[in-house]
């Protein structure tokens, strides 16, 4: 039997909690090798680098396509496809589980949670798979990460103060700073698209008893943290429209999970999903006309697309493996 896919393990520990109430440098290591071709070529490095990749076949950005986690090779590993469904590439291969990613918005990397090192990190990848680098590297678990819009920094979650935190370290990964800093656990940040803003959510004005989350919103370094959903439900896994008015995020509120939009100062909650079925995990489309998510509705995990108003919702992976996290690429 498959082992629990991690990512719907994290997610399903926020279900239980419902149902029982609610319901540097990454950088470019140079080896050896490539430190004497540096030192014998005469061209300018970023020559040098641009011709080895077209000679090597390297892939240095992406564009129009979904990443996202599947475990249809036995383990979670992370993936690629175009946004129609065709052309689904392993990037990841290793026995670690390997999932929750993110792409910079150039197209160029992507950051990923591992267990790998056993405990969850933050590693970083070029899109093609290569250069596998953990950011993180410590003992407690990180996980969830986000790029900034401009490529520099990456939010994740982190448990290393003992409770879920929200964390911001540059993509050197030195600058590792909490940046929420209570007692209550803060979890799954983005940015929004203007890099000023984190959306995430956050259990702090929970009732013991019925154990809801909210969605919080705040200043890029933790100032202004403001409570954006009112209500005894479950509410988590923000992400932000690409023009930044609006954010999708999934709700428990009508018994099963549904995937919302509401405006980004909480005002116009609706529901984009409507079914028996759990849908959860929103991701926009660069031009924000499409919106990605993951699916129970045909009996096991599936990667869905629908339009921004919740028309059209197509199945894009349609196989019997567990399928999900889908992020667009710029």
């Amino acid at each position: 039997m498959k082992k629990v896919f991690l990512w719907l393990l994290i997610v399903s520990i926020i279900t239980v909690f419902s149902l029982a109430g609610c319901k540097a440098e990454v950088a470019k290591e140079i080896t050896e090798e490539e430190a004497a071709v540096e030192e014998v070529t005469d061209e300018p490095e970023e020559e040098a680098v641009a011709k080895e990749e077209e000679e090597i076949g390297i892939k240095t950005t992406v564009k129009g396509k979904i990443v996202f986690v599947s475990d249809r090779d036995g383990n979670e590993e992370i993936y690629m496809m175009n946004v129609d469904g065709s052309e689904q590439i392993k990037l990841t291969d290793n026995p670690a589980d390997d999932f929750l990613p993110s792409i910079s918005l150039d197209g160029s990397k992507i950051a990923f949670t591992s267990e790998r090192d056993g405990n969850w990190e933050i590693y970083i990848i070029n899109v093609d798979g290569s250069r596998q680098t953990n950011l993180t590297n410590n003992l407690p678990n990180d996980t969830g990460p986000c790029f900034s819009p401009d490529g520099s920094k990456i939010i994740f979650t982190s448990d290393r103060d003992l409770n879920n935190e929200i964390y911001i370290m540059n993509i050197d990964k030195s600058g590792q700073v909490n940046l929420t800093s209570n007692t209550a656990d803060d979890s799954f940040p983005c940015f929004s698209p203007d890099g000023s803003k984190i959306a995430f959510y956050s259990d702090r004005d929970r009732d013991w008893e019925i154990h809801n989350r909210e969605i919080y919103i705040m200043n890029v370094y933790g100032s202004g943290q403001t409570r954006l959903t009112y209500n005894p439900a479950c509410d988590w896994l923000p992400s932000f429209s690409p023009d930044g008015s609006k954010i999708a995020f999934t709700s428990n509120r009508n018994g099963n999970s549904e995937i919302y939009t509401m405006k980004v100062g909480g005002s116009e909650q609706t529901n984009l999903t409507d079914n028996q079925a759990n849908d959860m995990g929103p991701s926009f489309s660069p031009d924000g006309s499409k919106i990605a998510f993951s699916s129970n509705r045909d009996g096991n995990w599936e990667i869905y697309i629908m339009n921004v108003d919740g028309s059209e919702q197509v199945n894009l992976t349609d196989n019997p493996a567990v399928d999900g996290h889908p992020v667009f690429s710029p």
